[in-house]
């Protein structure tokens, strides 16, 4: 939203329904976007040195922290519990808002953050879950297909929601095949 007394800024407001009261994140910024909540948890988008990266802030213990530091766009899409999903350029060097990206997973509780895609492309994600994500392809003349990955049997997650990391070795991991066009 933009404050009535900062005109030309954004900034992310979020209100607490029990209490009534609404909050400001304070940032004073244009270059910032594409906010979601889950539980205590916000995501948000802020861009700093050229790119855009993701940033949580845990509203229950005021602590914030940037999740992404690269040189090119990250730009969060979805979370769910500790779960973010994000749009990810650095493979296909564009920056936003193009529709060259991959999809990159990130667990909040260990750190461990990995692609989802094999090639970038116009890649549609809805929100995550603990053990699906249900993604679209986008094809020409505004036609669209629906998938939904079982990521605990497609060595994506474990039992407990955990993000598995690829080999650190081979860097190879489960990664969703572009099957159209």
């Amino acid at each position: 939203a933009v404050p009535v007394d900062e005109p030309g800024v954004w900034d992310i407001f979020y209100h607490h329904i029990p209490s009534g009261v609404t909050q400001r994140l304070n940032k004073s910024t244009q270059y910032l976007f594409c906010s979601d909540v889950s539980g205590e948890i916000l995501a948000w988008n802020q861009a700093g040195d050229g790119s855009y990266n993701v940033f949580v802030r845990y509203l229950d213990l005021g602590i914030e922290e940037q999740v992404t530091d690269n040189p090119y766009d990250q730009v969060m899409f979805q979370m769910s519990g500790e779960l973010l999903v994000w749009f990810d350029y650095r493979h296909s060097k564009h920056s936003f808002p193009t529709y060259s990206y991959d999809v990159y997973l990130h667990d909040l509780e260990t750190g461990v953050s990995r692609r989802l895609t094999s090639e970038y492309k116009k890649w549609g994600i809805l929100q995550p879950s603990c053990k699906w994500l249900v993604y679209l392809e986008h094809y020409p003349n505004d036609v669209k297909k629906i998938y939904a990955w079982d990521m605990v049997v497609g060595g994506v997650l474990d039992e407990n929601c955990r993000v598995i990391p690829c080999d650190p070795e081979t860097e190879e991991c489960s990664m969703i095949e572009w099957r159209g066009l």
